[in-house]
């Protein structure tokens, strides 16, 4: 239960880090544009 925890909270934390590039890449395109 204890390896399904650390699996799960990894999973977390990956989907965050993606989702902080994701939003940082449309920030630079957006200032990029201007």
């Amino acid at each position: 239960m204890v390896r399904r925890a650390l699996r799960t909270a990894a999973v977390f934390t990956a989907v965050i880090n993606l989702t902080s590039l994701i939003a940082q890449y449309q920030v630079k395109r957006e200032r990029s544009e201007y």
